[in-house]
């Protein structure tokens, strides 16, 4: 297993964790009433003192995000270990942030507020923060697939499905690219993951010990699913990080 990352006592980081501590606070105090008193907010929001009702609703709606976001700057206040695999608890609370959302749509859309948005609106909107819908066929070829024919294009579109709930609840021991030989590959026609950003958050990661990452791979053509494209060469890479030379 890998060994425990020390940290720094002459670098604590105090001024960041001052000003999250106090963005905390700033978002706690204005959050909470934003949920209980949102008509008194807006009041206060606005130069006549009057507002459509869906903004009473949007009200609402932010103060429930601002909330849960609020426990991420909290957690990182501590001068502890932010790698990844720790990161169970920030996941929860985002779920949390989701929920708490959904809960405020359905309610509304229950209850028939006069509120300027219809019910099957936020029963919809609801839903789709649950993820209880497929990405948008017109718009996934372009950034999954946008290096395949458009023939496989279409054909790999219509076999998305929703992610799994289990990745709520699902928990991994450890980072593998820590403790296992690793190869990243980097494809520079990705459109979901730009080249620039692959490239940072591989520096950050090689400069993260303890890694195993031994091998880089790039390919200049490939998209974000190097093997449908190029299967072939996908193939060669395996072989190569697997210690066998290939052409």
């Amino acid at each position: 297993m890998p060994s425990p990352i020390t940290l720094d006592p002459h670098h604590p980081g105090t001024l960041i964790r001052r000003l999250m501590a106090l963005e905390a606070a700033v978002n706690i105090l204005s959050a909470i009433p934003m949920l209980l008193y949102p008509s008194s907010i807006v009041s206060h929001l606005t130069s006549s003192g009057t507002a459509p009702p869906s903004t009473t609703q949007l009200t609402q709606w932010l103060g429930a995000l601002i909330l849960a976001l609020t426990p991420q700057l909290l957690l990182a206040l501590p001068n502890t270990k932010t790698a990844i695999e720790s990161r169970a608890t920030v996941y929860v609370t985002l779920g949390a942030g989701e929920a708490m959302l959904i809960s405020i749509m359905l309610w509304q859309a229950w209850a028939g507020e006069e509120g300027g948005f219809s019910a099957r609106a936020l029963v919809r909107a609801a839903g789709i923060l649950a993820g209880t819908s497929t990405p948008d066929p017109k718009m996934t070829p372009q950034y999954f697939y946008n290096d395949l024919p458009l023939d496989q294009q279409e054909y790999w579109t219509s076999k998305l499905q929703p992610i799994s709930l289990g990745v709520f609840w699902s928990k991994s021991s450890y980072a593998a690219w820590r403790v296992i030989p690793t190869t990243a590959v980097l494809c520079e026609n990705d459109k979901v993951m730009p080249l620039q950003m692959a490239e940072y958050m591989l520096a950050a990661a090689q400069a993260d010990k303890p890694n195993m990452i031994d091998a880089v791979e790039r390919n200049e053509t490939a998209g974000h699913f190097v093997m449908l494209s190029q299967p072939d060469w996908t193939v060669d890479m395996l072989r190569r990080a697997a210690g066998e030379k290939t052409l």
